[in-house]
């Protein structure tokens, strides 16, 4: 009996632990360095330094690295925690600003690339447009007889001058 109801406790709590969702979380990627006099970790603690910080290289000594740091604070840190690369966060910040600049511009170009199509547009149909509501049905018959007759006098003129041609080649007789 207690074995059944072990059993079925556990089952309940296992099923129970089944509906429950973890939280995600992640590891911070702020680390903070302190500077020190010296490179003993006894040695008096001149400043406090953010990940990303910038600093000036003026030594190394074993495992320390003696820096400058951009609030002239002069003192020694741990080399492991240097590196010549900047972090992935500043270059993250810096990233966005850059996201957030180029967009603006092509905003900015979208927009006057509109303005400008829309005024090329609206000078060529405003001549064109005017012109062709202005046309009656009578202007419309007369331009197409007058296209039509040119057509005709081409193809008449065309077709007496390969006459022409035909009878000099064939020594003047007519076909």
């Amino acid at each position: 009996m207690r074995r059944n109801v072990v059993g079925l406790l556990s089952v309940v709590l296992l099923g129970y632990g089944g509906m429950l969702q973890a939280e995600t979380g992640y590891v911070v990627d702020q680390l903070l360095i302190g500077v020190r006099a010296g490179t003993d970790a006894e040695d008096k603690l001149l400043q406090v330094l953010p990940s990303g910080e910038r600093v000036e290289i003026l030594g190394r000594d074993g495992e320390f690295t003696r820096i400058r740091s951009t609030g002239g604070t002069v003192g020694w840190v741990e080399s492991a925690y240097l590196t010549d690369q900047r972090p992935a966060a500043s270059l993250v910040v810096e990233l966005q600003d850059r996201i957030a600049r180029l967009t603006e511009q092509l905003a900015q170009s979208q927009e006057s690339w509109q303005v400008s199509d829309g005024a090329l547009v609206s000078e060529s149909d405003v001549g064109v447009d005017d012109w062709l509501t202005g046309l009656t049905i009578r202007e419309w018959l007369l331009s197409a007889g007058v296209a039509l007759i040119a057509a005709l006098v081409g193809f008449a003129l065309g077709y007496f001058r390969r006459s022409k041609n035909q009878e000099k080649r064939l020594s003047g007789m007519r076909i």
